[in-house]
């Protein structure tokens, strides 16, 4: 998860300052509850993710290392090259939590 690199907030807005990247490209997607997205990684691309709505399920692997996390509107992550990705759209609106979910079938890979 980043945090952001510069806030600053006065009497008519708060100001959150992301991040500072040389951006080659921008993708916006809507995802079906269930649907598994990713599960692949890009030798040379960075890609940075910014939650609007829903939650997914997070899940990433550089190497032999796996971790995952649920990931919610308003979140913000980065996927480093070399770094496999997958992620399942749980729901639309709302969190979720850890011990509700049942995932299967999610383990992203190199290939």
């Amino acid at each position: 998860m980043l945090s952001p690199e510069y806030q600053h907030k006065n009497q008519k807005r708060n100001l959150f300052q992301l991040f500072t990247d040389d951006i080659k490209q921008v993708n916006f997607y809507e995802a079906k509850k269930g649907a598994i997205l990713g599960n692949h990684y890009h030798k040379e691309t960075k890609e940075y993710f910014y939650i609007t709505r829903g939650t997914v399920l997070l899940k990433t692997n550089q190497g032999k290392e796996l971790a995952q996390r649920i990931v919610n509107k308003g979140e913000f992550f980065l996927v480093e090259p070399q770094q496999a990705v997958a992620a399942l759209k749980l729901a639309h609106f709302g969190r979720s939590s850890p011990h509700q979910l049942q995932p299967h079938g999610i383990k992203p890979s190199c290939h």
